[in-house]
């Protein structure tokens, strides 16, 4: 779960997500974690939905203190910010 009242930390907010639920769930459990691509009510980002090097940093730092990755939107993820998702060093990319 990324909670939305976290996404004012930015993506360092996956270290700290990481970091608790592996304390849960130990190092041999896999640890998975959404990326909600959603239309934002307030105005305080540069665009209204991730996209772009903002995309693609909150991949980069969830791939690095979890094990996968899902990317979660209804028709708001723009077909060419996939294009450099697997340079984001996230490990496995499917379509």
């Amino acid at each position: 779960e990324d909670p939305f009242t976290l996404w004012n930390l930015g993506p360092i907010r996956y270290k700290t997500i990481g970091e608790n639920y592996r304390k849960i769930i130990g190092e041999k459990g896999k640890l998975n974690i959404d990326i909600n691509v959603v239309n934002r009510m307030n105005n305080d980002y540069p665009y209204k939905k991730q996209r772009g090097i903002e995309l693609y940093e909150l991949m980069n730092y969830a791939s690095k203190y979890t094990d996968n990755i899902i990317i979660y939107g209804l028709n708001t993820i723009e077909e060419d910010d996939m294009y450099f998702a697997p340079y984001t060093r996230v490990s496995d990319v499917k379509f």
